[in-house]
């Protein structure tokens, strides 16, 4: 499965991710390649059509929770968004990263990823990954979740703010083809129906890399603070306050700098 970076050309990756877009009920394309795009989350968006993948050389303008804006990679990284049916979103959530886990740990063996609830992956303590989910109303009229991931493959270094931030595939020993990342990727979110509850909660746990530590959280009523005590798939994040256990769902809370 691995390969040096850069290998295959992007005008052959249509090609290549056809086997594993065939190998999926659930994404059933259409599958568009695109050299350069600000967004492959807007042009999912655009679609709305579930069972869409969109996968970009380079995206210029990715953007994360709450409008964060995501790095633009050039060719070092992996920026990809599926649009499918809409289930419950708290449960989604946990679903898309522990796929997007499997998938990276699938092609680059040894990497041991924990997961930063909701949507970062994170290695050796620091981003690799992260996932937006949008719900959206589609052409249809039925709702549509879009969602977006982005994977730190082959930088050599960060810069700025991100330079103790983030990492990559590459700064930890495993040079790959983007290309192998993106058809992991697709045959995993190709089988989100598998993840139940059950099987959420249990991998999980298993990466959780908030779990008993104290946390700030910002959310619609205001910040929240308290010791996270786990995840429940279908409420959130449970967390130990002051005034008792509170849940905090995914879809409208974000986690807070504690220094």
């Amino acid at each position: 499965m691995t390969a040096p970076t850069g290998t295959v050309p992007v005008e052959a990756w249509s090609d290549r991710l056809g086997p594993a877009l065939a190998s999926s009920s659930a994404l059933s394309g259409p599958l568009i390649v695109l050299r350069e795009t600000a967004s492959t989350q807007d042009v999912a968006r655009s679609q709305a059509t579930p069972g869409t993948v969109v996968v970009a050389a380079r995206q210029t303008a990715g953007r994360g929770r709450f409008g964060r804006a995501w790095a633009d990679t050039g060719t070092d990284g992996v920026a990809m968004s599926i649009v499918v049916s809409v289930a419950r979103l708290e449960t989604l959530a946990p679903a898309c990263a522990l796929a997007a886990c499997e998938a990276i740990e699938q092609v680059c063996p040894g990497v041991a990823l924990r997961i930063k609830w909701p949507n970062d992956l994170l290695l050796g303590g620091r981003k690799l990954a992260g996932i937006l989910i949008e719900s959206i109303v589609g052409g249809d009229g039925h709702r549509v979740a879009v969602i977006g991931v982005g994977v730190n493959v082959s930088q050599g270094q960060f810069s700025g703010d991100l330079q103790n931030r983030a990492t990559s595939l590459r700064m930890h020993g495993h040079t790959v083809d983007r290309l192998f990342i993106l058809a992991a990727l697709i045959t995993s979110f190709g089988r989100l129906e598998q993840w139940h509850e059950a099987r959420i909660a249990a991998g999980f746990a298993l990466r959780d890399a908030l779990v008993g530590s104290a946390g700030r959280f910002g959310t619609p009523q205001g910040e929240v603070a308290g010791r996270v005590l786990g995840l429940d798939p279908l409420h959130g994040l449970r967390l130990e306050t002051g005034t008792g256990e509170v849940f905090l769902p995914a879809a409208t809370t974000t986690v807070l700098p504690t220094d």
